[in-house]
């Protein structure tokens, strides 16, 4: 009541119709020759589209003033709107978003140089997270079409959030194992990454102490060796795995080559 008491009294006859903005966009003939006058001199038509026309509403709950005042400044300058990520942000406060933000502030991710400092400002660090956490909870997702039903689903009650919490920590120590190689190479790719998330994930098949992964660098890096290949020179595995990367890197039929591919490789190394 008290915003609309505030536009009643904005929108009075010291408000001329679109004062300023004429001055920058083309104006419909329909209102050219309305130009200057006040509200109340309007007729009833235009009055009554004014108050109708209908205006999309983000509620932005639990954002400080820093984050908001840099939402609005990509808003004024280069004209960004929300991507999924920061509307999750926005509609989701329990279990599952606050779990998986938490997570995303690890020194992991910046010890392997994951995340550059534009995926930060925009979230895409949390959402990839979130698509690793999923893995957790139900296995390969198909690119990113399920993440908004793992926040709506988790977002008030989260079954066994403390062992996939687990799980997902021993998958993050296992990586430390090889984080110097991951740094390097082809895996700070997030295409490749999750494949590699999601192998070491299915190698850490019991709770306990994490699978050191360091006697599988030296075949991870012959891999990412012939990756760096032409194309048209690659052959056997190599080629199966380059296959996947430029077919839909995303899809879920070849999220899973792709880590079938890792995986088999890997247990093959440390076994």
């Amino acid at each position: 009541q008290q915003r609309l008491r505030a536009i009643l009294e904005f929108m009075n006859d010291e408000w001329p119709l679109i004062a300023t903005t004429a001055k920058s966009y083309p104006v419909s003939d329909v209102y050219k020759p309305h130009i200057g006058k006040h509200y109340s001199e309007l007729p009833n038509t235009i009055q009554d589209a004014i108050w109708n026309f209908p205006l999309a509403v983000q509620e932005l709950r639990d954002w400080d003033d820093l984050e908001i005042r840099d939402l609005f400044r990509r808003l004024n300058y280069v004209v960004e709107k929300l991507n999924k990520q920061e509307l999750r942000h926005s509609q989701y406060f329990g279990e599952f978003v606050t779990t998986v933000e938490r997570l995303a502030k690890d020194s992991f991710w910046d010890d392997i140089q994951l995340f550059s400092r534009s995926d930060s400002q925009r979230m895409k660090d949390i959402e990839f997270v979130s698509e690793l956490f999923a893995i957790i909870i139900d296995g390969v997702q198909d690119q990113q079409k399920t993440l908004d039903r793992f926040y709506a689903d988790y977002d008030v009650v989260f079954p066994k959030k403390t062992s996939h919490l687990a799980k997902f920590d021993q998958i993050i120590k296992s990586l430390r194992t090889i984080r110097e190689f991951i740094r390097e190479s082809r895996f700070t790719k997030k295409a490749d990454f999750y494949a590699l998330f999601a192998a070491v994930s299915n190698l850490n098949s019991r709770p306990g102490a994490p699978v050191n992964l360091s006697r599988a660098i030296a075949p991870l890096k012959k891999l990412d060796h012939e990756l760096s290949r032409p194309p048209e020179e690659l052959t056997g595995m190599p080629a199966s795995y380059f296959t996947t990367v430029i077919e839909g890197a995303n899809k879920l039929a070849k999220r899973k080559e792709r880590t079938e591919i890792l995986q088999e490789m890997i247990h093959k190394a440390i076994s």
